[in-house]
């Protein structure tokens, strides 16, 4: 990773190209999926919403298949992920695919720099156990395994390394609309992870 990010930062910008519009965009995205702490869902104070920090959490892969018009990038995504999550007395351990429909918009290009936002909307599939922290004994749990759909906002920075290739960093902010993704359903409706990611895009 180190290397890569040092090519990119030291390259020399003046060999880079321009992206042309109206191109399929092919793209590969692996990263770390975090399970987001988020207080609201808390049902009570000994039981805490479940939660990971990037040290903790686990690793996922995406395929980005769209179309580049102008500014903006209409396509489909296949998202396979593990993820883990955890509070004072149990964690959990899911794993989960989806299938999204996404758009990106190119905000501000700068050199060889292209800043955007990105948002999607999918449904997701997962499978889910959980485990107490002291013995890592399984708990029982009312929701081992869904369907729901699923929605995310994300930003990011493409750079671009050529005429058909670009190298891609982003982030987003997922929401699932089912409980029972972390294996028990409170009746809150919701849960709450982010993905952070590097990629590369292939123009065709």
């Amino acid at each position: 990773m180190k290397n890569i990010l040092t090519l990119i930062l030291f390259f020399p910008l003046s060999l880079f190209s321009q992206i042309e519009e109206g191109r399929l965009v092919v793209g590969m995205d692996y990263g770390f999926v975090q399970d987001v702490s988020f207080t609201d869902l808390d049902v009570n104070e000994y039981s805490p919403d479940m939660s990971s920090t990037i040290s903790e959490s686990d690793k996922g892969l995406q395929i980005n298949v769209g179309y580049k018009l102008s500014k903006v990038t209409l396509g489909v995504n296949y998202k396979n992920c593990n993820i883990t999550g955890e509070n004072d007395i149990e964690y959990h351990q899911t794993k989960f695919n989806e299938r999204n429909i996404f758009i990106e918009y190119d905000l501000i290009a700068k050199n060889n720099f292209i800043f955007f936002v990105s948002g999607s909307y999918g449904s997701l599939n997962y499978d889910s156990k959980r485990y107490l922290l002291f013995d890592n004994t399984e708990i029982p749990i009312n929701s081992p395994e869904g369907d729901a759909t699923k929605f995310n906002y994300g930003y990011g920075i493409k750079i671009i390394l050529g005429d058909n290739f670009m190298l891609s960093v982003k982030t987003t902010r997922d929401t699932v609309e089912d409980d029972g993704f972390d294996g028990w359903d409170h009746g809150t409706d919701i849960d709450k992870f982010s993905y952070h990611s590097v990629g590369l895009i292939f123009l065709f």
